[in-house]
């Protein structure tokens, strides 16, 4: 069972021990369903082929929005093509990969760097890649950001629900907006593509699988949200996110939550992935996240506190939107207990990296960031770095909202360094272990950092 902060206990976690980083032995290939056909199909996308142990695996073609600025036709002009495949496994396998319609001089294969890492070679056009365990590998190709292959390696599902359980096997559904009755569970098997989202406002309901959840149907959309979850002890595991609503999956008071193997992909401009707003004990791992906004953000709008959030083992993608984690300026009571650990930020080109955006009356305690790597940040490919953009950054300049306990541990940055900043209502700010292009920072201006006045900060 997983424990949370204060020592609840909820849903269950991954398997037992460290199978998402460490070496697992020789597996074999599960659930290899076939792309469905048909009306309001996902195409399959013809830039790549994928092989494990010597079977054809779908690779699903999905828009992601562009790395870029503005919100123009809410972002379906804005969008560029990546492949999806998605796969579960006994095991580590060995995954080969073809690559068309241009011809391949480099590779690389990103992964988090908490844990093995995977092996891999190319002869011309075909690149093998030994998927050492559980997780998420992006295959780039000739260094550009734009069309990767994305491989997404999963654990073997648990047993099929009982109970109250709404099921979507192999093929293509348009159930449109449901509403989730208390201890509903749905389950989103291999191969089914579900063109719907759902409302849980109630408590013990639970959505799992394999399959796609998306809004492809309505691209355009900007009113509605994939999960709208206000209920108590939920669970969201395993199932794929394509599309791009504004708000993914948006948490407006939800308790005691587990997000765990979620892969979020989001098209639209203003689109966040996951928003704990006035919630508290709310647990997510292991996720992926592609989206044009915001990707964490904490928000305490109507004057509930939002506490008790952990947010770990996890790789995003943030390409232009205003934070990649953070409190968010919907303000109203105190915000505290909030941990940020393991996370792989890729080529992530938020205009604030870590950052809290505050109004007058909340009261910012205990944050901890630790063993953050952001690799590849840089300006926007259209407009270059835009001149709000920070690193990290407390409060906003001229506001009044204490922060105090701020840890910011084995914090890594790669790429363009952009200001940081406090405010003067920061007290116990504290840089372990910060480093800059492998260069450890040990004063305010060794990396543009202003003080404004906050008091007790340190570094080691």
């Amino acid at each position: 069972m997983l424990q949370l902060l204060d020592g609840s206990v909820v849903a269950p976690p991954p398997p037992v021990g460290n199978v998402w980083y460490d070496q697992l032995p020789a597996g074999d290939l599960l659930n290899n369903v076939q792309a469905p056909t048909g009306a309001n199909a996902i195409s399959l996308y013809g830039d790549f082929t994928v092989q494990i142990q010597g079977q054809n695996v779908p690779v699903y073609l999905v828009n992601v929005a562009r790395d870029g600025t503005g919100y123009p036709d809410g972002g379906v002009n804005n969008q560029r093509p990546i492949g999806l495949c998605n796969f579960d496994t006994t095991g580590s396998v060995v995954v080969t990969v073809t690559v068309f319609n241009r011809t391949v001089t480099s590779y690389a294969v990103k992964t988090t760097p908490y844990g093995v890492q995977p092996t891999s070679s190319r002869s011309g056009n075909t690149i093998t890649v030994n998927v050492p365990h559980y997780g998420k590998y992006i295959v780039q190709i000739n260094g550009s950001e734009d069309n990767w292959l994305c491989l997404f390696c999963s654990p073997p599902e648990e047993a099929a629900p009982t109970g109250n359980v709404i099921t979507y096997g192999p093929g293509i559904y348009t159930p449109g907006r449901v509403t989730l009755a208390a201890n509903t569970t749905v389950w989103i098997k291999a191969g089914a593509v579900v063109h719907g989202s759902f409302i849980v406002p109630n408590a013990g309901c639970t959505i799992r699988g394999r399959g796609i959840l998306c809004d492809l149907l309505d691209p355009t959309s900007g009113s509605t949200h994939f999960l709208e979850t206000s209920g108590t002890g939920f669970t969201y595991e395993g199932f794929t996110m394509v599309g791009g609503q504004p708000f993914n999956i948006r948490m407006p008071g939800a308790s005691y939550g587990l997000i765990d193997n979620v892969k979020i992909f989001s098209a639209r401009s203003n689109s966040d992935a996951m928003d704990p707003t006035r919630a508290h004990h709310i647990t997510i791992q292991n996720v992926f996240s592609c989206n044009w906004d915001d990707w964490v953000t904490l928000k305490d709008d109507g004057g509930t506190s939002c506490h008790d959030i952990l947010v770990q083992d996890s790789m995003t993608m943030t390409r232009s939107g205003w934070r990649l984690m953070g409190f968010g300026a919907e303000g109203g009571g105190d915000i505290y207990n909030v941990t940020f650990k393991k996370i792989y930020a890729l080529w992530t080109h938020a205009m604030n990296i870590l950052h809290t955006e505050t109004p007058d009356n909340p009261s910012l305690h205990d944050f901890l960031w630790e063993d953050i790597t952001i690799e590849g940040h840089h300006g926007h490919q259209q407009t270059g770095l835009d001149p709000t953009t920070r690193f990290i950054q407390l409060g906003n300049d001229g506001g009044n909202s204490p922060h105090t306990n701020f840890t910011f541990r084995r914090v890594s940055l790669n790429g363009i360094l952009p200001p940081s900043g406090l405010h003067n209502q920061c007290n116990g700010i504290h840089f372990e272990d910060l480093y800059v292009n492998g260069v450890k920072m040990m004063s305010d201006s060794s990396w543009n950092m202003s003080r404004n006045g906050a008091a007790n900060v340190t570094y080691a």
